[in-house]
């Protein structure tokens, strides 16, 4: 296993969360402030046990600086050699202040959605590879309780956005969504504003006879099944299985071997199928597929490269198309986009 070090310093002030739709009942745990009003603020709230305990959070706001920009290129795998970490932009529209999903679009070349955590409306957003806003998608008559994350796929043969609202920190709920949205064409090259969204279809599941369960990580693979990853601090992650064809009940596959004890807080899927990456709160695991495999192949996978990286609270990571580059955003007002270049690329 090759490591891949990012080298963050942390210069940070303090934020709260969008409070659009009412106060939010998530703790953010690195900002000072008792955000689901219960009197216990960051690592002190329960709701933060399993951040701290993997990231050492001790920290009060959300500028990440990236100092170096540099990494081993190993032969680990024959296609796959990383470069180091490259800035690509700033993200600095308003409303964006705890991004915790990002996709890019397969319909609009350079096209990058993101969306908000818990706190915001039902709205994906869309940014230049630069980070420059364009607009957003509003879903019609969709409360977004704990938006988690975002994928682009296919469905029903066509280019499509996957949004989750599966977040279950206290793990009290009794069901969960996926959002389908048929992925629009959009000016790419002098934005669209706030475009309504009322045709789109929304999957309500639930883990079955296991209960509740806390997920914020999502991938899509080439054929359209969704694959879910649970947030749970561990050595290993559970794995699970939502088919289109039967979305009421999500499937439990198997254990991901971490390599670490670590809390996955997102998850995408190279677009062939064979790459797969995890976030976690101290940086990306990546683990390399069989071919013709699909991602259930991850539970006997072992961990191939870890880039080891010290963002604000990282949540959002994706695979940009045609390319094995992995790009990914922190929460925090104006939040920076980074992107690894694949070396074949």
């Amino acid at each position: 296993m090759r490591v891949l070090s990012l080298l963050c310093a942390l210069f940070l002030f303090a934020v709260g969360c969008d409070d659009i739709g009412g106060s939010t009942s998530k703790e953010i745990c690195d900002n000072q402030i008792d955000d689901d009003g219960d009197g216990l603020t960051d690592c002190d709230d329960p709701q933060c046990a399993g951040m701290c305990a993997a990231n050492n959070v001790n920290n009060t706001g959300n500028t990440n600086n990236v100092n170096n920009t540099s990494s081993t290129a190993g032969d680990w795998h024959e296609e796959a050699a990383y470069q180091g970490a490259e800035e690509r932009g700033t993200v600095s529209w308003p409303a964006l202040t705890e991004t915790s999903g990002i996709a890019f679009s397969r319909v609009n070349p350079g096209l990058i959605w993101l969306h908000n955590d818990s706190g915001d409306g039902p709205y994906v957003y869309a940014v230049t590879t630069d980070g420059s806003y364009l607009g957003r998608l509003d879903l019609d008559g969709v409360w977004a309780e704990d938006w988690e994350d975002i994928a682009v796929g296919t469905f029903q043969g066509a280019p499509a956005i996957f949004v989750g609202d599966f977040g279950d920190n206290p793990e009290t709920r009794t069901d969960y969504q996926i959002h389908v949205i048929p992925e629009p064409e959009v000016d790419v090259e002098h934005g669209f504003g706030e475009l309504a969204v009322d045709s789109f279809t929304t999957w309500e599941f639930t883990y079955g006879a296991a209960g509740p369960r806390n997920c914020e990580a999502m991938m899509v693979d080439p054929a359209g099944e969704i694959y879910l990853v649970e947030k749970a601090l561990g050595t290993s992650a559970s794995l699970w299985h939502l088919s289109p064809s039967a979305p009421q009940e999500a499937i439990y596959v198997g254990e991901i071997a971490l390599g670490s004890s670590e809390l996955v807080t997102a998850a995408d899927l190279c677009e062939h199928g064979r790459n797969l990456v995890l976030a976690t709160y101290s940086g990306l695991i990546l683990y390399i597929l069989p071919e013709d495999s699909d991602p259930s192949a991850a539970v006997d996978a072992e961990v191939n490269t870890v880039f080891e990286a010290n963002l604000y609270q990282l949540e959002a990571v994706a695979f940009e198309p045609g390319t094995e580059d992995i790009w990914l955003i922190s929460e925090g007002g104006n939040p920076r986009l980074y992107e690894f270049p694949h070396a074949s690329d």
